[in-house]
C-alpha cells in the first residue's frame, strides 16, 4: 500500500451531498443523463427526506454502499426513519421506496483513512420486484473503461450548486497505481480503484456508495463503490472501493438473512 497522510481527514472530501435538492438534483459533474435500464439503482435519503448517497441492489434485502454513508448502524430515529428508493433514475418519483432495518460496515473499515469503505444496508422488507445487481470478477482493472451512476454535483467546488434530480452516466478509465493522482491517501490496488477524473469529468458530493460499472459481457456488472476524492472535485482522481475483492464478505453476510 502507498502510504496515506494522516492529515486525510483535512484534505479527502468524502463524496457525500449536504444540501437538499433543488429542482433539478445532485449529480455527476460531465457525463449525462442516464438512459437505459437500472433496476438495481438505489438512492438513499436522510430523515429529512434529502438525498446524499446511492447505492446498488444486492438480493432482495440488501444494498451494498460506501461504509461513510452509514455512520451509525442504525437509520437516525429508529429502523425505517431513513428511506431508500429503488429501481428509479428520479429521485422524486418511481420505483419502490422502502425503510432501512440496519446497516453493517466491513470490520476493517478505518474512518479517518477511507480504507475497506464498504457497507452493506439491510432493507426492512425484502424488493423483490426489482432485480439485483451481478458482481464483475475480482481482476485487474487497469485501462479498462468503466460508468459512474450518481446524483452528485454537477460542479466542481464544495455545495457549488444543488444540481438536478435525475441521474447522470460517466464513463472513465481506471487506472494503474503509477498513474493514479490522489496525493492525499494513496491507492490500494488489491481492494480499490483509481479513476481518471478532471475537473470537467468526475464523481463528485453526492455521489458516495454509487455504483462503478462494467459491461464488457453484455451485463452490467458491479467493479467499484465511489468513496472519495479531492476537496474541489476532479483536482485529483476519485477512488473506488473494488467490490468483488469484498465478494466472500458480502456473501458471508447477507446469505440466509
Amino acid at each position: 500500500m502507498r502510504g496515506r497522510s494522516s492529515l486525510i481527514a483535512a484534505v479527502v472530501a468524502v463524496l457525500v451531498a449536504t444540501a437538499a435538492p433543488a429542482a433539478a438534483g445532485p449529480r455527476i459533474v460531465g457525463g449525462g443523463v442516464a438512459t437505459g435500464d437500472y433496476p438495481w439503482i438505489v438512492a438513499i435519503y436522510d430523515g429529512g427526506g434529502v438525498h446524499y448517497c446511492g447505492g446498488s441492489l444486492f438480493r432482495a434485502r440488501w444494498v451494498i454502499t460506501a461504509a461513510h454513508c452509514v455512520d451509525t448502524p442504525e437509520p437516525t430515529g429508529g429502523p425505517g426513519d431513513m428511506k431508500l428508493r429503488v429501481g428509479s433514475k428520479d429521485l422524486r418519483r418511481g420505483g419502490v421506496t422502502v425503510g432501512w432495518e440496519r446497516a453493517i460496515r466491513h470490520p476493517r473499515y478505518d474512518g479517518d483513512k477511507y480504507v475497506h469503505d464498504i457497507a452493506l444496508i439491510k432493507l426492512a422488507r425484502p424488493v423483490a420486484e426489482r432485480r439485483s445487481v451481478d458482481l464483475a470478477p475480482n481482476r485487474d482493472w487497469d485501462g479498462e473503461v468503466l460508468t459512474l451512476l450518481g446524483w452528485g454535483q454537477t460542479c466542481p467546488a464544495y455545495q457549488c450548486d444543488r444540481g438536478s434530480r435525475v441521474l447522470k452516466a460517466l464513463e472513465a478509465r481506471a487506472l494503474s497505481p503509477g498513474a493514479c493522482h490522489s496525493r492525499a491517501t494513496g491507492f490500494e490496488p488489491d481492494t480499490e480503484l483509481c479513476l481518471d477524473s478532471t475537473p470537467q469529468a468526475t464523481a463528485c458530493y453526492g455521489d458516495s456508495g454509487g455504483p462503478a460499472l462494467w459491461r464488457g459481457d453484455g451485463t452490467w456488472r458491479l467493479v467499484g463503490v465511489t468513496t472519495h476524492g479531492s476537496e474541489s472535485c476532479g483536482d485529483e482522481d476519485t477512488i473506488h472501493t473494488k467490490v468483488p475483492a469484498y465478494r466472500n464478505w458480502l456473501n458471508a453476510t447477507t446469505e440466509g438473512h
